[in-house]
C-alpha cells in the first residue's frame, strides 16, 4: 500500500477536518510560548484561554472540548476554559469530537461514542452480529469501522449504515462513499484494481452504481457531483486523470498532461502536470500554471499555494488567476477553513507564529508562539477489551499445534489450512497454495491480526516444503507452470512434518499493557499439556505429554512460545529472562503516529518526496488506496 509523506498527511488532515455545512470548526489551538515551557491555548481570535498549563501537548479544540495525554499515556478530556475542566474517563484511544461527538476506549473495554459531557451514547461491542475492532473519526457525521476483516460504516448514534461487507471503503464525500466489496479482497491486496470494481454508496447505504475497475484504474473522492478517475496507460505505469460525474459522464478526459488530480470545487481542480501543481477549470482552461509543489482550496476562490524552497518564494495565499494575497511569505498555513474562515494561523519564520485576519494582517497583542500544531487526537480508536483464553481457543493453540496445522501436517494439508493467511503469497501464475512459493524453504511464516491483536507464527518442517522438477519428471501431482523463457517448470511438495511452531505476540493495539496476563494464560494451559522442568517469572519449559518440549518467555515488547523438537528441556536456559517486565514506552513510529500531531513547519525536501507518479497524495483524489483505508496484508482476521 502506498504511504502518504508527512506533508500529505497534514494536507489531508486539513482538508478533512474542515466541514462548511455543521460549522465544525477548529475554534482554539494549542501553542508553547518557549521551547521548554508548557502548553497553553488560544482562539482563533487571539484571546488566550490559558497559559503554560499542559506537559504533553493538547489537540485542538472543537465543540468547546479538547484532549490531552497524561502520565500514563491515556487521553484525557478537558472543557476549553480559562482553568479547563476534567470531564469523562480515562481513554487507550480517541478521537477528536465532531458535531458533539467523539469514539473513545477506556482501558480493558470496547469501544464507545461519547457527547461533550463525557457521556456514553453507545457500546460499539457488536455491530450486526460481528465483534468490532476500530472505529474511525466521524467525517461528515459517519465513521467508519472494521469487524473481523471488513469495513462498514455507522451513523453519529452508532446505528450501522452500511454493513461490514467491504474490504475498503473512503471516508464519507460529498454524501457519498466508495467501496471494495469483500469478494475482491484478493485483488484489492494484490494491487489488481483492473480486476475489481469499486462500489458507490449513498448516505442510506443503497447502492447508486459500479465502477469497473478495468476502465478506471483509480478513483478519488466525490466533490460537488464529480469524481477524479485514473486510466492506466497499456504497457506502462504511466496514469493519467480525468473526471466523470455521478451519471460516469466525461466531464474532462483523461490526459497525458494530467497525472494526477487532487480537489474539486466552484468549478474548478488542482491538478499535477510535469512536477508541478496548478489549476484548472472543468472546461480545460489554465488558470494557474503547474508550478507549485503543492495547491490546495482554502475557500471557494482561495488557495494555499506551496514552495518548497523558500528562495523560490515559501507559501503564499493566492485567488484563482494565482495572484498574492498575502503580503510577505509563509513557512507554512493552516488556512481560514480549518479555523473560522476569519482567521488563518501562519508560521512566519522559524519558531514564530502569528494569526491573521481576512485582510491578510497579523493580529495585535498575541503571545510569543514558538511551537503551534494541529493535532486532531487519533485518526482511529482499537478495541482494547481482550479475552486471552479466548483468544488462544480461537486460535486452537494447543501442545499438538494451531490453526488447525499439527505435528503430522504435511506441507501441503498446513499450506491448504493457512491459505487465508498467506496474502503474501500469489499472482496470475501461482495461487498463494501453490508449491511454487515454497521452492527450498523449510519454513512457513506469516503475521496477521485477530480481535485486534497482532500475532506472528512460524511453523518449521524437517527439510524444504517443496521443489522444482523439469518436464518428464515428477508424478501425478506435479503442478505444471509456463514459465516466461518458454520452459515448463513443475513443483512438487515433500513429504516431510512439522519440526516446531514458534508464536509471538507483540504489545501492539489491544495487547499492550497485556503482556503478562498472555504468558501466566500460555503458562497455565502448557503446564496442563506437560511437566514443568524450569520456571521463573518470565518463562517456563515444559516436557510435554507428546515427548516434545515447550518453551515460553516474555521480552519487554513480545511474549514468544515455541514448542516441538526445540531441544531437551534441561538443555534450555531461561535466566535471562527472569524478571523481564513488559515496556510500555511508544516506539518512534508509535510516537510520529501518536495523536496525528502535525506542525505546519515546511517540510524538508525528504519529506515531500511525494512520488506523485505513483499517485500518493491527499484528500480528493491521486492515490486513492491510502484514502480507501485498508488493513495491512497478512493482518486481519
Amino acid at each position: 500500500m502506498n504511504r502518504l509523506t508527512p506533508l500529505l498527511l497534514f494536507m489531508v488532515m486539513i482538508l478533512s477536518s474542515c466541514n462548511k455545512e455543521t460549522n465544525d470548526y477548529v475554534t482554539a489551538f494549542p501553542y508553547m510560548e518557549t521551547d521548554k515551557g508548557k502548553w497553553g491555548m488560544i482562539t482563533n481570535d487571539g484571546e488566550v484561554l490559558f497559559s503554560q498549563e499542559f506537559k504533553n501537548q493538547p489537540t485542538v479544540v472543537r465543540n468547546g472540548v479538547f484532549l490531552v495525554k497524561n502520565e500514563a499515556n491515556l487521553w484525557e478530556i478537558y472543557k476549553a476554559e480559562k482553568k479547563p475542566e476534567k470531564i469523562g474517563s480515562e481513554y487507550t484511544g480517541a478521537t477528536i469530537f465532531s458535531n458533539g461527538r467523539a469514539i473513545v476506549c477506556e482501558k480493558d473495554k470496547y469501544i464507545t461514542i461519547i457527547d461533550t459531557e463525557g457521556k456514553t451514547i453507545k457500546t460499539l461491542d457488536e455491530i450486526d452480529g460481528k465483534r468490532v475492532n476500530t472505529v474511525f473519526r466521524f467525517q461528515e457525521g459517519y465513521a467508519k469501522y472494521i469487524a473481523g476483516e471488513d469495513y462498514g460504516v455507522i451513523d453519529m448514534d452508532g446505528n450501522s449504515v452500511i454493513p461490514s461487507n467491504y474490504c475498503a471503503i473512503m471516508d464519507c464525500s460529498d454524501g457519498k462513499f466508495i467501496a471494495i466489496d469483500k469478494k475482491y479482497k484478493t485483488e484489492y491486496k494484490s494491487f489488481c484494481y483492473d480486476k475489481l470494481k469499486y462500489t458507490v454508496l449513498n448516505t442510506k447505504g443503497e447502492i447508486l452504481f459500479e465502477i469497473d475497475g478495468s476502465e478506471y484504474n483509480q478513483v478519488g473522492k466525490f466533490k460537488e457531483g464529480l469524481l477524479p478517475v485514473c486510466v492506466k496507460k497499456k504497457d506502462s505505469d504511466t496514469e493519467i486523470w480525468g473526471i466523470i460525474n455521478e451519471k460516469q459522464e466525461v466531464v474532462i478526459k483523461p490526459d497525458e498532461k494530467i497525472t494526477g488530480i487532487e480537489q474539486i470545487r466552484n468549478g474548478m481542480f488542482t491538478y499535477y502536470s510535469e512536477g508541478g501543481w496548478g489549476l484548472m477549470s472543468l472546461e480545460g482552461k489554465t488558470l494557474i500554471k503547474p508550478k507549485y509543489n503543492y495547491l490546495s482550496f482554502d475557500g471557494d476562490n482561495r488557495l494555499m499555494a506551496y514552495n518548497w524552497d523558500e528562495d523560490k518564494g515559501g507559501m503564499w495565499f493566492v485567488d484563482t488567476n494565482g495572484n498574492q494575497l498575502n503580503k510577505e511569505p509563509y513557512r507554512g498555513a493552516w488556512g481560514f477553513e480549518e479555523l473560522d474562515n476569519k482567521h488563518a494561523l501562519v508560521m512566519r519564520t522559524d519558531r514564530s507564529y502569528s494569526i491573521i485576519d481576512e485582510q491578510y494582517e497579523n493580529l495585535e497583542n498575541l503571545p510569543k508562539m514558538v511551537h503551534a500544531e494541529n493535532m486532531m487526537g487519533d485518526d482511529a480508536v482499537e478495541c482494547n477489551y481482550l479475552d486471552i483464553p479466548q483468544l488462544l481457543d480461537k486460535l486452537n493453540v494447543n501442545q499438538n499445534g494451531m490453526e488447525g496445522v499439527s505435528f503430522k501436517s504435511t506441507p501441503e494439508t498446513a499450506v491448504k489450512a493457512l491459505s487465508k493467511f498467506l496474502y503474501q503469497y500469489g499472482d496470475e501464475k501461482h495461487p498463494g497454495t501453490s508449491a511454487f512459493w515454497f521452492k527450498d524453504k523449510s519454513k512457513i511464516s506469516y503475521d496477521r491480526m485477530t480481535d485486534n491483536v497482532y500475532l506472528s507464527v512460524e511453523i518449521n518442517f524437517y527439510g524444504n516444503i517443496s521443489y522444482s522438477v523439469s518436464e518428464g519428471q515428477g508424478g501425478y501431482n506435479v503442478e505444471w507452470c509456463d514459465e516466461d523463457n518458454g520452459r515448463k517448470v513443475g513443483y512438487m511438495w515433500n513429504d516431510v512434518k512439522v519440526k516446531s511452531f514458534r508464536l509471538k505476540f507483540s504489545n501492539d493495539v489491544t495487547m499492550k499493557g497485556k503482556l503478562d496476563r498472555m504468558l501466566q494464560e500460555l503458562k497455565k494451559r502448557m503446564r496442563k499439556a506437560g511437566r514443568v522442568v524450569k520456571e521463573n517469572s518470565g518463562a517456563m519449559v515444559v516436557a510435554l505429554d507428546n515427548n516434545r518440549t515447550a518453551l515460553i518467555y516474555m521480552q519487554p515488547k513480545e511474549i514468544v512460545m515455541e514448542w516441538g523438537d526445540i531441544g531437551s528441556p534441561e538443555s534450555l536456559s531461561i535466566h535471562e529472562y527472569d524478571g523481564v517486565r513488559e515496556n510500555l514506552s511508544l516506539t518512534p513510529d508509535e510516537e510520529r503516529a501518536d495523536g496525528e500531531n502535525q506542525d505546519i513547519d515546511m517540510p524538508t525536501d525528504e519529506e515531500t518526496a511525494t512520488g506523485y507518479d505513483n499517485g500518493e497524495a491527499g484528500d480528493n483524489s491521486y492515490g486513492n488506496t491510502d484514502d480507501i483505508q485498508e488493513p495491512e496484508p497478512d493482518a486481519y482476521d
